[in-house]
């Protein structure tokens, strides 16, 4: 809450326009799912008798509001992960799944009767193991809000961070055989001078091996394949650049490499 208040709220008419937990605001009046702004007031309890359908723990006034719009927008962020194509991994809105977890409707307490006939609630049960798994994505990509607020009051460029320029060399597909190395080499500016950490990384994927890389904090490293590796498998490579500014700024280039015959 008060890291919201620092670097949201406080940040303009923008900032004052962001919806937060507890902040008594409505976006449709009379929506019964738009709970969030009355958290701290009512209990869960009390809100179902007030006839809204109360499908996600209340959460503490000022903190952090997120729905499906939100990781649906913020894969289509243009940091570098290509998350928006077809077969990517993931990106800052989570990992694409054909696989349906589960539906659920909440039961409620308002008058309509056919109310559950029009509308479904899907609520998403994470898998532990996928959790644990996947990258902490949503530091960097809270970072790059903050950031985009600062922008929006801040009349000089000079006076606002801005995030690093960040490139694989080569095709961003590839193929290679099993066990044998590859060679990935990146290139890394900063717009405002700052110091960059440079990081490589695999993304996790069900089925898929871990490689190795000989130099994972350098711009030029080598990745090796693992021998168990399958014919048809794809391997997915991240070159991850953090700048030193304020707030830290982050931005990726993924490369994918299939495993050949």
């Amino acid at each position: 809450a008060d890291w919201l208040r620092a670097h949201i709220l406080s940040q303009g008419p923008l900032g004052a326009l962001y919806r937060v937990w507890g902040d008594g605001k409505q976006m449709v009046e009379g929506d019964i799912f738009d709970f969030f702004g009355l958290a701290g007031r009512y209990t869960e309890a009390e809100l179902r008798e007030m006839g809204y359908i109360v499908w996600m723990p209340l959460q503490e006034p000022g903190s952090w509001l997120s729905e499906g719009d939100t990781p649906t927008f913020m894969n289509l962020l243009q940091n570098g992960l290509r998350a928006h194509q077809a077969g990517a991994p993931g990106g800052w809105g989570g990992r694409p799944s054909e696989r349906l977890i589960s539906f659920h409707a909440e039961d409620s307490t308002a008058t309509d009767s056919g109310q559950t006939d029009l509308i479904s609630l899907i609520v998403s049960q994470e898998d532990p193991a996928e959790a644990s798994t996947f990258p902490a994505f949503f530091p960097p990509a809270q970072r790059d809000f903050a950031a985009r607020m600062a922008w929006s009051v801040t009349p000089r460029y000079d006076g606002a961070n801005h995030p690093p320029r960040v490139q694989i060399e080569g095709p961003l597909e590839r193929r290679a055989r099993a066990g044998a190395p590859i060679s990935l080499s990146g290139t890394a500016t900063d717009p405002d001078g700052d110091g960059l950490n440079v990081r490589w990384f695999q993304f996790p994927e069900a089925g898929i091996a871990k490689a190795t890389f000989s130099q994972p904090e350098a711009l030029e490293t080598e990745v090796i394949l693992p021998e168990a590796a399958q014919s048809g498998q794809v391997f997915q490579f991240v070159l991850e650049v953090t700048d030193t500014g304020t707030p830290a700024l982050t931005r990726y280039q993924r490369v994918a490499v299939t495993v050949s015959p």
